[in-house]
């Protein structure tokens, strides 16, 4: 019984502390800037995320930026990733990937 209940106890404990990817939404703003929007609908607490967005320029370079965020039950929080010159070089992808806890 003793077994069972330790069991129980290091499984719970797991699921607990497990990560999960939530899904972010982006949107571009005229190849100046993307915003990319992490939502917290899946908790009734609040989750830490690890959110990594990643922009693409017209002419392949990439602009990263990486934020930790904790994100209250019913929330969202944005990242922004910014091209260093639009008018010649104009964002054209943009996408994001979130680790919660």
């Amino acid at each position: 019984m003793k077994k069972l209940t330790l069991l129980v106890c290091l499984l719970s404990s797991i699921n607990v502390f497990s990560y999960n990817n939530v899904q972010a939404r982006c949107f571009l703003q005229s190849g100046v800037q993307a915003i990319c929007e992490v939502c917290n609908f899946v908790a009734y607490r609040p989750i830490r995320c690890d959110v990594v967005t990643k922009g693409q320029t017209s002419r392949g370079f990439y602009y990263t930026s990486r934020n930790l965020v904790q994100i209250n039950p019913g929330a969202c929080m944005n990242t922004y990733v910014y091209a260093q010159n639009p008018a010649l070089d104009p964002l054209v992808f943009a996408n994001a990937q979130t680790y919660c806890q």
